[in-house]
């Protein structure tokens, strides 16, 4: 069998900046982000003993790594502020109320409660046509980088921020294109 005969039908390289990402709790995040990284995985193993050398086989469990976004931040701060307001929502810093405002705003409550939200990224083509959809189930931060303020600068550099999330599962839908 010649390698010649497992060629590629597509020779276009993936785009890196072909990508859109929405989560429904975060609207004016999603316009702003820059970045956002498709997460790894790791596959446990299950280590089985011999009398000459433990051979170690495929585990059972996958650990997923953190959804990570960059984001710049509006001039209102809205969008750092909405990521601020879930966190402090989920982790109750001052009072049960900031839960309570969490639970009250205007998102669709999944049946798991409040604490969480879908997310979506979209993966485009080089020609910008959604060819990947990957939803990230029950997601929620879990970081935000701080903001960091200096009037020392020469020229403006707009501040971005960095956020992370976990969630239960991703799950990839191929849109177009052969499977």
């Amino acid at each position: 069998m010649s390698t010649y005969s497992h060629q590629p039908e597509n020779f276009n390289f993936f785009n890196p900046i072909g990508f859109k990402f929405e989560v429904d709790k975060l609207p004016t995040v999603n316009f702003f982000c820059q970045a956002a990284t498709l997460p790894g995985m790791t596959l446990g193993e299950t280590i089985q003993p011999t009398p000459f050398r433990d051979i170690p086989t495929p585990g059972d469990t996958v650990q997923f790594e953190e959804l990570s976004i960059r984001f710049v931040v509006d001039e209102e701060i809205r969008n750092w502020l909405e990521i601020k307001d879930w966190i402090f929502g989920l982790g109750y810093p001052n009072s049960t109320d900031e839960y309570a405002k969490l639970a009250n705003k205007n998102i669709e409550i999944k049946p798991k409660g409040d604490r969480y939200s879908d997310g979506v990224l979209m993966i485009l083509t080089s020609n910008k046509n959604a060819q990947y959809k990957v939803t990230f189930q029950d997601l929620w931060p879990v970081t935000l980088t701080g903001i960091q303020l200096d009037s020392s600068v020469a020229e403006v550099d707009y501040i971005t921020a960095d956020a992370t999330f976990q969630y239960t599962i991703y799950k990839i839908e191929r849109l177009i294109g052969e499977h």
